[in-house]
């Protein structure tokens, strides 16, 4: 099933797609009022500019059976910052004059889930945006960062001694992460 959602949504602001629905189509109706989406778990296919100039829309999570975000699906998005992919990575529309994600702020953060595939991520980014892998796995986040040491366990005064000897901490490595403190002696 098809839904072409534009017309008879102007002024919401949250929607619910029921399940069911295979591929969402047309421009947003609702797009300076639109601040949660919530799509189906059926859904396949992101049509042609569904979500365009959605300028409110702080974040989207894209169901796991996604295969393919057409042209300008996100196009102005100004306000997104948070995209979770929940399944493998979806064909993505390359067009010149209408690119998939177009005037999406550049601090939007990609959250992929561990296990995945299909994503061809270079330098940290995908399709120019930041990566971040959920669930969030300390270990294997050391591991993946390329940092060094000994750490133990969190201490009896709830702080938690995670590195005793650092030797290697490449730069932005706590970018995205639980971490709000780092204490050197």
């Amino acid at each position: 099933m098809t839904v072409d959602w534009g017309a008879g949504f102007v002024g919401a602001k949250e929607l619910s797609f029921e399940e069911g629905i295979l591929k969402i189509v047309n421009s947003c109706t609702s797009r300076d009022s639109l601040v949660k989406v919530t799509l189906p778990q059926s859904l396949e296919t992101i049509g042609e500019n569904a979500f365009k100039e959605c300028k409110y829309l702080p974040e989207i999570t894209i169901p796991p059976r996604v295969a393919t975000i057409e042209q300008g699906a996100f196009r102005k998005c100004q306000a997104l910052k948070k995209i979770v992919f929940e399944g493998n990575a979806p064909r993505v529309a390359i067009a010149s004059n209408n690119p998939v994600f177009s005037d999406v702020p550049s601090d939007c953060v990609v959250y992929i889930k561990r296990g995945t595939t299909g994503w061809e991520v270079e330098n940290g980014k995908w399709n120019g945006f930041f990566v971040r892998y959920y669930p969030f796995d300390f270990a294997l986040w050391v591991e993946e960062n390329g940092i060094t040491g000994d750490w133990n366990d969190q201490g009896a005064d709830g702080i938690y001694n995670v590195f005793r000897y650092v030797f290697d901490m490449p730069s932005g490595v706590f970018e995205g992460t639980p971490i709000i403190d780092i204490a050197f002696e």
